[in-house]
């Protein structure tokens, strides 16, 4: 019996990365990820049973060092302001990293011809990250009693006043991704325009 391991996971999953950007999700096959690792398909297929979910976890763990930055907001937040910045900024740096940007164009680039990667990106990366975004909220409106944070809807509204259209600009190259400077200025203004609606 073999015995998995979490790096050998994470090589599988940084070796189809390039596999899936260059090739798109419909020009990469389970035998061209296996001949990369250089080792069997047995091996892949014992961590990933599937293309769709290795496909997956490559868009779950684009960015995993910052997708940990959200893990550590509330630990890092001595009040209500300082701790949504902090949320803000983690939440751009990491829906604007180049990992991010990156799998977001091959998805755009496919999915009218593979609809099925649409559902396992949004599953796997917006909506995850939605989730977290939301469940932060609702743990610092209770830390900071602003039971408005518990609203479903917070998350929504946070990102997208972060956000400001500023992802699909990115997207489609019609701006630069923004320094982490820039970005804290940004989040700063949002910051007060969301507490505005939540914290009149």
């Amino acid at each position: 019996m073999r015995v998995r391991t979490e790096a050998k996971r994470r090589s599988i999953i940084e070796t189809a990365r390039p596999l899936f950007l260059e090739g798109g999700y419909a020009g990469v096959t389970m035998a061209a990820v296996a001949s990369a690792l250089g080792g069997s398909k047995g091996t892949l297929y014992g961590y990933f049973p599937s293309k769709e979910e290795l496909f997956g976890a490559v868009v779950a763990e684009a960015s995993p060092g910052l997708f940990a930055l959200l893990e550590t907001v509330e630990a890092e937040a001595d009040d209500l302001v300082s701790g949504l910045e902090a949320l803000g900024c983690a939440y751009l740096r990491l829906v604007l990293s180049q990992p991010v940007i990156e799998t977001s164009r091959m998805v755009v680039a496919e999915v009218g011809r593979q609809p099925e990667i649409g559902e396992i990106f949004f599953s796997n990366g917006p909506a995850r990250t939605l989730r977290r975004v939301q469940e932060i909220l609702s743990d610092l409106g209770k830390r900071h009693d602003l039971v408005a944070l518990s609203d479903p809807e917070a998350g929504a509204h946070f990102t997208g006043i972060c956000d400001g259209g500023l992802y699909s600009r990115i997207i489609w190259g019609a701006e630069p991704v923004p320094t982490d400077q820039e970005i804290a200025q940004r989040v700063r203004r949002a910051v007060r325009r969301f507490l505005a609606g939540y914290a009149p």
